[in-house]
């Protein structure tokens, strides 16, 4: 473990190397972070999940090789009440390494985020993990599998030309979101959702409830 130099006086410890170095396991949560995560202009990386998916948390934590705690609170909202537990990192390096090899932008990213520059193999696993973050997964009554990804409308047309690319498939270019004017939505169905899905499952770290 190294100590952040802008920040050496820390009360807990972390692996500030972790993504510097891309492999499957960095693209993957990097992923994930550009996802449900976000990174402060004070170089605050902060994740905040439904308390029910409260072990991927733990997960990132063990990933990262953090000895600091994930907190538990009631999220009090106009739509009611809601258990989520938080992650938060502060750090320059770990900001930084996410910023310049993953393209996560600080501040609001909602609008902004974009693919980052990866090799294939390793950008398929980025997308994993945003989709853990963004998507979601469900069987149809007709017994059709359907993955969804919601967010901005250039990453999810970045999405669609790799994976259309990376699987040698076509599907349809993403819509807007009924619910939300300023967001889209990327739907992929049938044979050519479970072949995506089937590549996802592949990297050990994801979100269990959605793999199907």
């Amino acid at each position: 473990l190294r100590g952040d130099k802008r920040n050496c006086t820390r009360k807990y410890s972390i692996n500030y190397e972790v993504f510097n170095h891309i492999n499957l396991h960095s693209a993957y949560w990097a992923g994930f972070i550009a996802a449900d995560g976000h990174i402060t202009d004070g170089y605050q990386i902060m994740i905040k999940l439904a308390r029910k998916d409260k072990s991927h948390l733990i997960a990132l934590k063990k990933f990262l090789q953090y000895s600091g705690p994930i907190k538990d609170f009631i999220a009090h909202t106009s739509f009611g009440s809601f258990e989520q537990s938080e992650l938060c990192i502060q750090s320059v390096s770990l900001s930084k390494a996410l910023n310049i090899n993953f393209k996560i932008p600080f501040g609001n990213k909602s609008f902004k985020i974009k693919l980052p520059n990866l090799k294939d193999k390793y950008l398929l696993h980025f997308i994993a993990g945003y989709f853990d973050g963004d998507g979601c997964v469900y069987w149809s009554k007709k017994k059709h599998l359907t993955i969804t990804f919601v967010s901005n409308k250039i990453i999810l047309k970045q999405i669609r030309d790799f994976l259309n690319r990376y699987f040698n498939i076509y599907t349809s270019m993403p819509y807007q979101n009924v619910k939300c004017s300023e967001a889209q939505m990327y739907r992929i169905h049938g044979v050519k959702a479970q072949k995506i899905l089937k590549a996802f499952n592949k990297n050990p770290n994801r979100l269990k409830r959605k793999k199907k």
